[in-house]
């Protein structure tokens, strides 16, 4: 399967007929890959015992009753039920798949209000911690040498926002906010839609999910559904913050969580568009600020130009603020 950058995926056809899906974890992405099992085993037991989704996911175990085996290598692999007549999509082509996107990743979220978030492992330390990655650009940049000069710009602008970035975690801190549990990849292409009926049937790619803020998934779905351009876009005049798809990927999404949220995590939703497009422009400038240790490259100056595609839909989702903050008023109401 060659969707997906982190881990490796195989479908597999058994002697019975039946079809499964086969993958090896990413040592080098999750640490500890027995943590992400145990979270992922949580995670679709809760899912399937509450029956949000018309399909289930589910964890095929071996001989020795165990949902992943590991190899002489000391590689994880593990085996998943393959969800017959569905699909995903790496871009959201009509504005059927933008809704359901918004509809799947809400009742995700719904499905865990009652669950508590802190049986969860952190799967990747410091994920969504907007200061850190602030503070690891500042240390980037002192040893960029050249490459600061061609991002200078892209690094100014990100000083001068650097107010949202503690946001969040002065919410939590305050008490205002609880942890949540939440998915960190709210991407269309982690939501299977039926190839009969057009509606989302599960939600996949559950290995980043563990106690979050609620605004970072609404945030991140924002932020990657309403890119009117690819990220790697160098035509930086085609990025811009659609307000239709965003209208209908909030309608969705909110129309599932609302009656749960606290007035604080309302608040917060418009606040993570930014929050969460920074993140990534910072991700970005950061990894070419230190010779591209992280991201794979095309070419040269690929994370840079990343980072200005990301950076010109921050300055069009502030420059939005009144429509976007309208739009979720009105689908909060």
């Amino acid at each position: 399967i060659k969707t997906g950058n982190i881990n490796n995926t195989y479908a597999a056809m058994l002697e019975s007929g039946k079809k499964i899906l086969i993958q090896r974890i990413n040592k080098n992405v999750f640490k500890n890959p027995r943590a992400i099992m145990r979270n992922v085993e949580l995670t679709l037991g809760h899912l399937n015992q509450k029956r949000i989704f018309d399909r289930e996911i589910e964890l095929l175990k071996t001989v020795n009753g165990r949902t992943y085996y590991i190899d002489s290598n000391g590689d994880f692999w593990r085996c998943y039920n393959f969800v017959n007549n569905s699909e995903t999509f790496d871009n959201p082509t009509n504005d059927a798949i933008v809704y359901q996107t918004g509809k799947a990743f809400g009742k995700f979220s719904r499905a865990f209000f009652d669950f508590n978030a802190n049986k969860l492992a952190i799967t990747i330390d410091n994920f969504h911690n907007t200061q850190k990655r602030f503070e690891d650009l500042l240390q980037s940049a002192k040893i960029a040498g050249e490459r600061f000069i061609l991002g200078k710009n892209e690094f100014d602008f990100l000083c001068s926002i650097s107010n949202y970035y503690s946001y969040y975690e002065k919410l939590e801190k305050s008490g205002a906010v609880s942890l949540r549990v939440t998915h960190n990849d709210t991407k269309c292409n982690n939501v299977l839609i039926d190839k009969s009926t057009k509606k989302a049937v599960a939600v996949i790619d559950l290995d980043t999910v563990m106690p979050g803020h609620i605004a970072h998934d609404f945030g991140d779905g924002a932020r990657s559904i309403s890119n009117t351009a690819s990220e790697d876009e160098r035509d930086f005049t085609k990025v811009s913050f659609d307000l239709q798809k965003f209208k209908l990927f909030a309608t969705a999404f909110i129309s599932e969580v609302k009656n749960y949220l606290t007035q604080e995590e309302k608040q917060s939703l418009y606040p993570a568009c930014i929050v969460i497009t920074a993140e990534l422009a910072m991700r970005f400038l950061t990894d070419y600020f230190i010779r591209d240790k992280y991201f794979k490259i095309d070419y040269a100056t690929h994370n840079l130009v990343r980072a200005k595609n990301q950076i010109a839909l921050c300055r069009d989702i502030i420059k939005k603020q009144e429509d976007i903050n309208e739009i979720i008023s009105t689908c909060l109401s």
